[in-house]
């Protein structure tokens, strides 16, 4: 770990108060003199450099003190022999009750700057509701199955219809699984370079890596899931009467929350639609006040994840996607670093793990996103 440089002069004022003053107390506060001399603590260079990036990238950040968690966390991915490696990661585990796939449990900012990165990188990760649990056993998610129930007048003295009883459905979440970022080699330089934010590369590394691979799990099992509203005549194309009609088979009582997942691509190809008496785009693109896609006055969630346009395929969904949820283990992220796996190239490795799996919400009565499917979905 950097000497600091405050602790080390310090550590020379305490011993120029020694009784007796010896010639050893006197070489010791050279020696600790000169430390200090060479030894700059960038601490608050490396976060401000942290903050630029952050408002470089558009991204909301606030410089805030470093918390014990924020210190011991930076200590670990520093440490470059593996029994302090194990040291730091036994001590960790000695402060948090999570149920982690091994390794440093990442403090909360951290985590915290991970999954806005994911969301950042594939906006399925906005759309969705994301819960927290304490371990990762099989949890039951409950669930009212109650879309064809309705209000209605009781005359004056009568009992009330108990066939309109609330019915709780539920959703079976599995013992959950652990996603493996891969390695991230990081060189022993930058890891020396206290103004180098190892913690930020690793962030958006972590980030991409995990999306990735979660969000094409998270879709398949959208696809799985939910029912199918419309599907395309062509294998290649969509027409207007398609996303409209789509908009139409989703049932009523999700169509206030109701919006829109695909690629940009997808989109992309919606907004060139044209009239076929004329010129002009039939959905022109459009943002709300925050700048966010809309078509035909409903969000755009844009994720990479979603297939294109294609002869067999789902690359339009439809929906309230608060109704589609993923379940985390609590702890968000787990890193391991491996000091001597990449040491022959001179660089530390890294992995991160992620435990987490997702869900859709639906009912044997209704569903809360529905799907267009290309000629040949199936």
């Amino acid at each position: 770990m950097t000497p600091n440089r405050t602790a080390l002069l310090a550590e020379a004022e305490s011993l120029l108060r020694s009784v007796p003053f010896t010639k050893e107390i006197s070489s010791k506060i050279e020696s600790l003199l000169a430390v200090a001399d060479r030894t700059v603590d960038k601490t608050e260079l490396r976060r401000a450099v942290t903050h630029a990036r952050n408002i470089e990238l558009g991204r909301t950040s606030e410089i805030a003190e470093a918390t014990p968690a924020d210190e011991q966390f930076a200590e670990y991915l520093r440490a470059n022999e593996a029994s302090e490696v194990r040291r730091l990661e036994k001590r960790a585990g000695l402060n948090v009750g999570t149920d982690s796939a091994g390794g440093f449990t990442a403090p909360d900012g951290f985590s915290q700057a991970v999954a806005s990165a994911m969301a950042a990188y594939d906006q399925l990760f906005d759309a969705c509701t994301t819960f927290t649990t304490q371990r990762g056993g099989e949890f039951f998610y409950p669930v009212i199955d109650d879309a064809t129930s309705f209000g209605e007048i009781i005359a004056e003295g009568v009992t009330s219809d108990t066939s309109a009883d609330i019915v709780f459905a539920g959703i079976q979440f599995p013992k959950i699984q652990t996603w493996r970022s891969g390695f991230v080699g990081v060189s022993w330089e930058l890891m020396a370079d206290s103004a180098f934010g190892v913690e930020g590369l690793l962030e958006n590394a972590f980030a991409k890596r995990l999306a990735r691979g979660v969000g094409r799990y998270m879709i398949a099992v959208l696809h799985d899931s939910a029912p199918i509203g419309v599907t395309a005549a062509s294998g290649t194309v969509v027409t207007a009467d398609e996303v409209v009609n789509l908009m139409d088979s989703l049932d009523a009582d999700y169509q206030g929350q109701a919006a829109f997942l695909m690629a940009q691509q997808t989109l992309n190809a919606i907004h060139k639609l044209k009239a076929s008496t004329g010129g002009a785009y039939m959905f022109p693109a459009a943002q709300d006040a925050d700048g966010r896609q809309l078509l035909m006055g409903r969000r755009v969630f844009i994720s990479p994840s979603m297939g294109l346009l294609a002869a067999v395929g789902y690359p339009i969904a439809y929906g309230e996607f608060s109704k589609f949820v993923r379940r985390v283990v609590a702890g968000g992220v787990a890193i391991k670093a491996y000091p001597e796996r990449f040491a022959e190239y001179g660089q530390t490795a890294f992995e991160s793990f992620l435990r987490t799996d997702a869900a859709l919400l639906k009912t044997d009565t209704s569903s809360p996103i529905v799907l267009l499917s290309m000629l040949g979905g199936s």
